[in-house]
């Protein structure tokens, strides 16, 4: 197997993409990886090895956290949602 052969195969699943650096994927999987949290969690906590300083950090963190009261608030709203539709369709 060659080198490029296990690139390509790695970009197909977006969990074996994660050990990658962002600059190295494609352009369209660059600009989808600001909206899931995994790569923002994955620069921060390389920085956080290479020696780097809180403020560097920070933003990268602060928008972990933005990213994440995104997905939890239509997460809750659907969680409720099928809650309800669930109890309106039991055979109590």
């Amino acid at each position: 197997m060659h080198a490029g052969d296990s690139r390509r195969h790695s970009m197909g699943s977006p969990a074996a993409a994660a050990g990658h650096p962002i600059a190295t994927l494609p352009p369209w999987m660059q600009a989808m990886s600001f909206v899931l949290p995994l790569a923002r969690g994955i620069a921060a906590a390389r920085l956080v090895i290479a020696g780097a300083s809180l403020r560097l950090v920070t933003p990268r963190i602060a928008g972990e956290q933005v990213i994440g009261a995104t997905y939890a608030l239509p997460g809750c709203f659907l969680f409720r949602s099928f809650e309800f539709q669930a109890k309106k369709r039991s055979t109590r």
